[in-house]
């Protein structure tokens, strides 16, 4: 294996990038950061540490703390914005960061969480072919776009 194929982009995972692509989502392009970022793994163990030690018995959490703490990760850090979405009327759906906590959260939405972190996987692990652009040569960002906002709780 050449060094080449082992290496990967910081700058992208930290910054984000969009991904196309992905599988069941043709036409919907996702700018997300990669999983592991440094943003996510702060956030991450800040909410691990928040879980009382009595439901983490030897370090452990329940799925459900797992899983919980995964969608807050998803929406306050990794998803960034959206596009190609559309209502069911075809008018496109601007990227919301209340509607992407819904689509993270809600289990009926269950393919757009596995779109995000499919995403986010290939931004981390520099799968170069489903790269569109980084942020820093990305098309502008879809009206109410705003990775800066205040976190919100989940």
């Amino acid at each position: 294996m050449k060094l080449s194929e082992i290496k990967v982009d910081p700058a992208k995972i930290e910054a984000g990038a969009w991904v196309d692509g992905i599988p069941e989502f043709e036409g919907v392009r996702l700018k997300v950061r990669g999983l592991g970022c440094k943003e996510m793994q702060k956030l991450q163990r800040s909410l691990f540490e928040a879980i009382p030690r009595s439901r983490r018995p030897k370090g452990k959490v329940s799925q459900e703390d797992q899983d919980r703490i995964l969608d807050r990760c998803l929406h306050e850090v990794v998803l960034l914005d959206w596009e190609g979405l559309q209502n069911d009327d075809d008018t496109p759906l601007a990227y919301d960061r209340a509607k992407a906590l819904t689509f993270i959260t809600d289990p009926a939405f269950k393919k757009f969480r596995e779109a995000v972190v499919w995403a986010a996987d290939t931004v981390a692990n520099d799968k170069a072919e489903a790269f569109e652009a980084t942020v820093g040569n990305s098309a502008a960002s879809s009206a109410g776009s705003s990775p800066g906002a205040p976190a919100s709780s989940i």
